[in-house]
């Protein structure tokens, strides 16, 4: 019995540790590399576009369909953490200087994020890039 309790005590370790992984940590350990987060959250943009396209194709089969549907919500799904859990939560400073600008730019990334997982717009894809790319300027303006 102690053995099966181990054993399971262990698989729930390595499924936290694996879907945890996805968002930077909040020990705090202090490396942030905003230039990363900003290419990562563009590459989700890039193929969330991919899979509207293919989705919209009519090309493509049933079983086909519905991964790139999975895959489209997992990658906006993404930036939506990455956007909560790494700028919202630890980036994003209440004292700092434009503070109202930085929410409602984040604001736009997470909302454009969530009508992106309900549609297939190429459209909303291509205004949730110019969101990040727009947030991405005002982050490092001086």
């Amino acid at each position: 019995m102690k053995k099966i309790t181990q054993l399971y005590v262990a698989i729930f370790i390595s499924i936290s540790a694996l879907t945890s992984v996805h968002a930077h940590c909040q020990v705090p350990c202090g490396i942030f590399d905003d230039e990363v987060r900003f290419s990562i959250m563009l590459e989700d943009t890039t193929t969330i576009a991919k899979a509207i396209k293919k989705i919209s194709s009519g090309k493509e089969s049933q079983e086909q369909v519905v991964r790139w549907v999975l895959n489209k919500e997992k990658h906006a799904q993404a930036i939506q953490r990455t956007a909560l859990d790494y700028f919202l939560a630890q980036r994003i400073k209440a004292d700092k200087p434009h503070y109202e600008d930085h929410l409602k730019a984040v604001h736009k990334i997470i909302t454009l994020a969530m009508k992106n997982k309900q549609q297939t717009s190429a459209e909303l894809a291509a205004e949730l890039e110019t969101a990040i790319k727009d947030y991405q300027k005002i982050y490092f303006a001086k």
